[in-house]
């Protein structure tokens, strides 16, 4: 299983390099903007590097379907396995998150003629990098919890977004929504951004040790799971 994801992964990530470039291509040039800066290209490959981490977020639960029968029997530990698949995932999310920050950087800035602004920071790359690892961990957490279901974990992006907006609102929904935000990497990110978001009350020191408990919680939670689980045929 962990030869065929790495086969997978080699095969999607120049897929996705090249759609990212189709977009860029497409996206009309005659736009008013004339810079752009280094945090907003980080903050931009994280998000699409998210979505990247969410497809790859299902093989821990769908691994555990009917390919479990041959894996489990294996002299091996379940959680050994579960982590080598998941460094294999987060391993390519990080060469998708590359990809894209450099295709930005190189052909973006010369495709859309804008003068770039500001200097590469560490902190930027790396805390956009962690929200990408936290939305990795909750669609692996979810493949495992719907695992009955294939490819559940393609959920976890468009609820960690619902949940976001939703907390957002004056209702009693936000409210209730708005007590467990802290483990919405999205809403941790954003408001390490100063962007809008339900999580204010976060100090920008610690948006980055929240989103590496994030990925670290879900990821573990999910290998858990696997450790415990039962075949489905």
């Amino acid at each position: 299983m962990i030869y065929r994801e790495y086969l997978v992964m080699r095969k999607a990530l120049p897929w996705f390099a090249g759609i990212v470039l189709t977009i860029m291509l497409i996206v009309p040039t005659s736009s008013n903007m004339s810079q752009i800066t280094y945090a907003a290209i980080a903050n931009g490959s994280g998000w699409l590097a998210a979505i990247f981490a969410s497809v790859f977020g299902v093989a821990l639960g769908n691994g555990s379907r009917d390919a479990a029968r041959v894996l489990w029997v294996l002299p091996t530990r379940r959680w050994a396995l579960a982590l080598q698949v998941i460094v294999v995932d987060l391993a390519g999310t990080t060469v998708a998150f590359a990809c894209v920050y450099l295709l930005i950087l190189t052909f973006g800035a010369l495709h859309f003629r804008v003068d770039l602004s500001g200097t590469p920071s560490a902190t930027d790359i790396a805390m956009a990098l962690a929200m990408a690892f936290g939305t990795y961990g909750w669609s692996a957490l979810v493949g495992m919890l719907g695992r009955r279901i294939a490819y559940c974990g393609l959920l976890a992006l468009p609820a960690l977004m619902i949940w976001m907006i939703l907390a957002l609102s004056q209702t009693a929904i936000g409210a209730v929504l708005r007590a467990p935000i802290a483990a919405n990497p999205f809403a941790v990110y954003n408001a390490g951004l100063n962007a809008m978001s339900p999580l204010q009350w976060l100090s920008s020191a610690w948006v980055m040790p929240v989103l590496v408990a994030i990925a670290i919680a879900t990821c573990g939670l999910a290998t858990a799971l696997w450790a415990r689980a039962e075949v489905i045929a």
